[in-house]
């Protein structure tokens, strides 16, 4: 019975494992290499190459979107690369730590402090109100790229959920501000962030690429334009081990 007990218990645990170990033949399938390419141009030329069709042919969409990039015409913002073992959960990022407060708390500074059998009487602008930040988040501003990619049995296919991203910090948001007798200004503000990201499932041959997303760029006050498109374009291959 206990035998029994037991090849319950590993036998799921051992299917598992099978499922994510990386497939197509063990060592045949290498390591999976994916690349992410962001490449912006105005928002006319891509309504252009979306009515000539070919969106869906990956390779050949890109080419088109190569020579306005040579005519100057459109510009790459960022390339992202990560190469890793199939069926293991990838991840690269060039960011700064933005730290930033949540939460803020009202503080009266008294000088000099009365006595203290005298009662501290009402607040006036006379006395140094300030406003201290007492709980504070962190945000990676910059390039982000997380990936988990699958080879197929037979190394025909790469399947993988990827969710690439790029974020500004664009400025700051005040909502309160206050100035007291002492002419000290206190501020309540939060961070203005600007992201370009996208959550989706590929499944492409190896050497190929697909369109996977066109998102709107920041303008120069960090809001939407959509003057201009930024398209995403997804390669992933096979490399031999070494």
């Amino acid at each position: 019975m206990r035998n029994l007990l037991l090849t319950l218990v590993l036998v799921p645990s051992l299917l598992a494992q099978e499922q994510r170990a990386p497939v197509g033949g063990g060592e045949a399938a290498g390591l999976v290499q994916v690349e992410v390419e962001w490449i912006e141009l105005p928002h006319e030329h891509f309504t252009e190459l979306i009515a000539e069709g070919g969106a869906k042919r990956g390779e050949e969409f890109r080419a088109r979107v190569g020579k306005l990039m040579r005519e100057n015409l459109a510009k790459s913002l960022e390339v992202q690369i990560v190469t890793g073992a199939s069926g293991e959960k990838l991840s690269s990022g060039s960011c700064k730590e933005l730290i930033f407060p949540t939460e803020y708390q009202q503080r009266v500074m008294i000088d000099p402090p009365p006595p203290m059998e005298i009662p501290v009487p009402e607040l006036r602008d006379d006395y140094h109100r300030i406003f201290t930040p007492t709980a504070f988040e962190t945000r990676e501003i910059g390039s982000l790229l997380e990936i988990e990619p699958m080879v197929s049995r037979d190394s025909n296919h790469i399947q993988m959920v990827i969710e690439p991203q790029l974020t500004w910090h664009t400025g700051n948001t005040v909502w309160l501000e206050h100035k007291n007798g002492a002419g000290n200004v206190s501020k309540i503000q939060m961070p203005e962030i600007y992201s370009l990201k996208f959550h989706t499932a590929l499944r492409l041959k190896p050497g190929s690429c697909i369109l996977a997303a066109a998102l709107s760029p920041k303008d120069a006050e960090g809001t939407a334009d959509m003057s201009r498109k930024v398209l995403v374009f997804v390669k992933a291959d096979l490399v031999s081990p070494p």
